[in-house]
This record gives C-alpha cells, structure tokens and sequence, in this order.
C-alpha cells in the first residue's frame, strides 16, 4: 500500500526545513504582541508540474496526421481541377480550329430619309375666272335703201333720193360723186361744159372742172 504513494525517483528532492526552535513561553508583555511566523525566513518552494500521463505522446500525433490528410485531399482536388481545366481548354480550341469561318453577314442598306423642306409653301394662286363680259350690242348698219354706199339718212342730209343710186342721172352713183370726185350728185353736168359727169369720167376728163383725170377708170 505504502509502495504505491513512493514517488517516482526522477522527481526533484526538496532542501529538508530548517530545524524548528522549541517555543518558550511568553510572557504577559509578549502575549500581547502578535504572534511572529515562523516561515518568515522560509521562501515559498514552487509545486513541480505533474509529469504527463502514458497516453499524451498519442494524443500530440493525432493532430498531425489530420491536418496532413486534408493537405493530401485539398492537392488531390486542387489537381483534379487543374487536369479538368487543361481538358476543357484543349476541347474548346480543337472545336475553334475545326469550326468553319462564319460569312460575314450583309447588314441591309439604310435609306436616306428625304429632307424635310422647313419653308413654308405659298398658297396655290386660284385663278378664277373673269366674269363674262356683256358682248358690245351689235349696231345695225346704217339703212342703205338704194345700195349706193350711202345711207338715208346722209342721202336726206345731202338732198339726194335715198331711193335712188343715181340721184341726177348723169352715170355715176351718189357716193361716187361725194366721196371719189367730189362733184354735185344732184347736179348732171357739174362743172356746165355740156357734158354728163359720167361721160367725162369714162372718157379721161375731170367732171369738176378743166383738165384730165390722173387715171382713166376702166370702162
């Protein structure tokens, strides 16, 4: 029993303490003093540390090997990763270099928009249409009865027959005789030579007068 309390021999031996003083009696006076310690002059000795028990070396290795399992498992991951990258990568160029060009695609033309005039446009100029004029009342010719170029009313200004183309006889038409010879158209013989007015004038002569006509009408 007492074999198994002996502590083991590797232990530090602690210094043995000073012998103790017998105590002596104290006097009245000194009974009133409080009482000295006697470990005073003692330094206090530090426990040892138990030493560790028979399973800590285990205990200690356990840790490691964990910690270098998932080092090995994250490099196994970390290189499945890398392998399946250069995979990947080595398919995707090999289906590039084998893919065809693509046609570049016509793009369609965009058409010009029109400029937009901002002028105003003049307003359309309306013709409208001129008023009919009232057309000028047609007059009637002068009344000529006889048909000698002369109208009545002159032949009854002139004291001529307006009946009659001749008025005098003498072979030429009243208004020969006003207006072309200038004779009497009611007189025969105007200038009194004993000759008719139309006999003269058919045969050169002038009927006013002396002389001959510039021109002989034709007879």
């Amino acid at each position: 029993m007492f074999e198994e309390t002996i502590p083991p021999s590797n232990l530090p031996i602690s210094e043995a303490p000073s012998a103790i003083p017998p105590v002596v009696p104290n006097t009245p006076a000194e009974q009133e003093k409080e009482p000295e310690d006697m470990f005073a002059g003692v330094e206090p000795k530090v426990a040892p540390s138990p030493p560790p028990a028979e399973g800590g070396p285990a205990e200690i290795k356990e840790p490691l090997i964990g910690s270098r399992k998932v080092i090995i498992i994250g490099g196994i991951v970390l290189g499945v990763l890398v392998i399946t990258g250069v995979v990947y990568g080595g398919l995707s160029f090999l289906r590039r270099a084998a893919a065809p060009p693509l046609k570049p695609v016509a793009m369609p033309e965009v058409m010009a928009l029109p400029e937009v005039s901002t002028e105003t446009p003049a307003p359309p100029q309306i013709e409208l249409p001129e008023a009919a004029l009232p057309s000028p009342a047609q007059v009637a010719p002068p009344l000529d009865t006889d048909g000698d170029g002369l109208s009545d009313d002159k032949e009854r200004s002139l004291g001529t027959d307006p009946g009659s183309p001749d008025s005098d006889t003498d072979g030429l038409f009243d208004r020969e005789e006003v207006e072309t010879y200038q004779t009497d158209p009611r007189n025969p013989d105007t200038d009194g030579d004993g000759y008719l007015d139309g006999q003269e004038v058919r045969n050169g002569y002038n009927p006013g007068g002396e002389g001959r006509l510039f021109s002989v009408p034709g007879q």
